[in-house]
């Protein structure tokens, strides 16, 4: 049993679909049902079962999840015990100050618990985030007063080529997209929608930083001028209007599982075709790297855990 495959079955756990998860993992979809096989071949048991919703959870599944869970937090968790016992050893910590600049949209979901987390392993690390807003995909601004960049990309629109060689990307995880209706939309009973189908709709877009405008031309090049109507991060507002507008929210599956998955008024569906990670930029010249490192794992545990 290897470490990868434990990681392939909470991904097609998480999006219910060896398409989305194949996407997200950066496989094909045989490779990724080779290494399920290969696992449930080895546990003796069937873990997932297709039906008419997608691929769901056998018992089995459901039973061995929490348990595959919780390996994988653990061994993620390895390296920053490490670095909880390194500090633990020294007499005196230095004081450090990390500046990072993020997507609000990263922040609210995994890089501020990441920080709060961070300083029971850094206890004299000081922490500034500040909230990054682009107007291009393809002009990155000055990012010389930082010592990470935490980023979003979506279908491979960044070009990290125009950074300066200084900077190293860090691939932290992937996201899958899903639109959001009301149980009353036309949308509502299907199973997995394109971008095209969703464009002929209001769209209600996370307010994330990233340029709007551009971003819906990149996704749908052939379609006339996108109906924007509305970015929030405000779950509660969102879900109001989407009960009393036609209106389809567009967003990642991080922010489907906290905010919308479990209202019964609503249905959250894969989003075919699109794909995201997020990502980080760091200076290599940083005094810090070790202290980066361990928010890196952690940004990468809680992502794991939502």
């Amino acid at each position: 049993m290897r470490l990868e495959q434990l990681e392939h079955f909470i991904e097609i756990a998480h999006t219910k679909s060896i398409h989305l998860a194949a996407e997200n993992l950066y496989l094909t979809q045989p490779s990724l049902s080779r290494s399920l096989r290969s696992l449930e071949q080895e546990l003796g048991i069937s873990l997932f079962q297709r039906t008419v919703k997608g691929v769901q959870l056998t018992s089995y599944g459901e039973t061995l999840y929490p348990e595959i869970l919780q390996i994988l937090t653990a061994l993620h968790g390895l390296s920053l015990h490490a670095s909880q016992l390194c500090a633990e050893n020294q007499v005196q910590q230095e004081p450090a100050s990390l500046r990072i600049l993020a997507f609000s949209t990263l922040t609210d979901t995994v890089l501020g618990p990441a920080v709060s987390q961070l300083k029971t392993i850094h206890p004299n690390v000081s922490v500034t985030i500040n909230n990054l807003k682009l107007d291009s995909f393809l002009t990155l601004p000055d990012f010389a007063a930082y010592d990470a960049v935490l980023l979003t990309d979506i279908s491979d629109l960044f070009f990290p080529s125009t950074v300066d060689s200084v900077w190293t990307r860090r691939q932290l995880f992937a996201e899958s997209y899903y639109a959001v209706v009301s149980k009353m939309h036309p949308l509502s009973k299907k199973q997995v929608i394109s971008l095209e189908e969703l464009s002929i709709y209001p769209i209600i877009l996370p307010q994330n930083g990233l340029p709007v405008e551009e971003l819906m031309e990149n996704l749908l090049p052939d379609k006339s001028p996108i109906h924007i109507f509305m970015q929030s991060n405000n779950h509660r507002v969102i879900t109001k209007t989407l009960q009393n507008h036609e209106a389809v929210l567009l967003t990642t599956n991080t922010l489907v599982r906290q905010n919308f998955y479990e209202n019964p008024q609503l249905c959250c569906l894969p989003v075919k075709r699109i794909m995201g990670s997020c990502f980080s930029l760091f200076n290599t010249h940083t005094p810090h790297i070790n202290i980066l490192e361990d928010l890196f794992t952690l940004i990468r545990n809680i992502h794991l855990q939502n």
